[in-house]
């Protein structure tokens, strides 16, 4: 590890990690092991990802935040995250309005995370950081694409053009 502080102030640290994991495939491995090495995702120990776990909500918008590095400047107004240790990557998240809770006041933290909300999560990054994204809602669809949620269509079609979210058989 190595840590630069910059006369301007900024702190950068470079960090020589090399995670493996020994259930992960062949076609994922390097992709998780990426992230794994830049400390965005953690595997759930002795050298396993569990990458046929289903992910909630909460460790989604984990990875998400350990990649972006949002902090929080607020209380939470979910009850169901308070005092939880993804408590503050879900809240700057929800300030920079990458996410929304289930409600006004529940996130959901231990709900099961579906593919519609990944690839709406996914876009708002987008427009977050205004990534133009007008001209990628138009296109060949999935051949499912009457089963994804209208909420979702937009998101699905720009991550779909952009080659960040793919099917099975160009099914979503």
């Amino acid at each position: 590890e190595m840590i630069v502080h910059l006369f301007n102030g900024n702190t950068y640290e470079f960090m020589d990690n090399q995670f493996t994991f020994k259930d992960t495939q062949v076609t994922n491995r390097e992709n998780i092991e990426y992230l794994a090495n830049r400390l965005v995702v953690n595997g759930i120990g002795a050298n396993q990802f569990g990458p046929e776990q289903t992910l909630t909500r909460a460790q989604f918008a984990v990875m998400v935040n350990r990649a972006l590095n949002f902090e929080a400047s607020k209380q939470t107004a979910f009850a169901d995250i308070q005092g939880g240790w993804y408590e503050k990557d879900i809240q700057a998240l929800y300030e920079k309005g990458i996410i929304k809770g289930v409600s006004d006041t529940k996130f959901n933290p231990n709900g099961h995370l579906t593919r519609e909300q990944v690839a709406v999560m996914m876009t708002r990054i987008l427009d977050y950081i205004a990534y133009p994204t007008a001209h990628l809602k138009t296109g060949a669809a999935y051949q499912d694409h009457h089963q994804i949620s209208s909420y979702a269509k937009d998101s699905a079609l720009i991550l779909k053009n952009l080659n960040i979210m793919s099917g099975v058989n160009n099914t979503f």
